[in-house]
């Protein structure tokens, strides 16, 4: 007996009805005497599927323009539509410092997020955006946002690299502070001020003092 092997390629990818496979003689066969007879036993196929693949747009990378906001407001966001497939995990948004995401259009944000895959597959818009808190002084540019799955290869969304700021927001005190009291001779620097609130965190001083 003998065995053969066939690769029929990608002859039969996303086919979704049914597959017949026949044996045909390609060659009549001449003359006289015994010809050979040919009998199919045990008939085996077998296929695999691609490996687990996530793309950002339809692509394999993105990069944002730049995030600009004042502290105390998260800065507007920028939508990318990701998917996956044939996957065997979740899509995992790993976090970047100063930056939140939302997969429910904007009515939950977190710095991390999970995009659910079943049978194989998934999709989401990913929203992106600088939160209300990321620091002043902070580094937001040529910042890159990964997307992993098991056994896939990692997507990157890159921020921008230049551009990306939080500017200082000017505050507003809804509350004044308490000044201590001072003896004669002190200057109001020897006054301490207690309690008061503002719109930005932060600690009360004088800026003008009178000797």
């Amino acid at each position: 007996s003998t065995n053969s092997t066939f690769n029929l390629g990608t002859a039969l990818d996303n086919k979704s009805g049914p597959v017949y496979i026949r044996i045909v003689a390609l060659d009549g066969s001449t003359g006289s005497g015994n010809r050979d007879s040919y009998g199919i036993d045990d008939f085996e196929l077998s296929w695999s599927n691609p490996p687990p693949s996530i793309t950002i747009g339809g692509n394999t990378s993105a990069t944002a323009t730049a995030f600009t906001t004042t502290y105390g407001t998260p800065s507007g966001n920028q939508s990318f539509t990701i998917a996956g497939s044939y996957l065997t995990a979740d899509i995992s948004v790993g976090a970047v410092t100063g930056f939140e995401y939302s997969i429910d259009g904007g009515s939950t944000w977190g710095t991390t997020r999970t995009i659910t895959q079943s049978s194989g597959s998934a999709s989401a818009t990913l929203l992106v955006r600088l939160t209300a808190t990321a620091a002043v002084s902070g580094s937001y540019n040529s910042q890159s946002i990964n997307l992993s799955s098991a056994g896939a290869t990692t997507r990157t969304i890159s921020t921008a690299s230049s551009g990306n700021s939080v500017t200082k927001a000017t505050p507003t005190i809804t509350a004044a502070p308490t000044a201590g009291a001072i003896t004669y001779g002190q200057t109001l620097a020897s006054s301490t001020l207690t309690g008061g609130t503002a719109s930005v965190a932060g600690s009360f001083a004088f800026t003008t003092l009178l000797s």
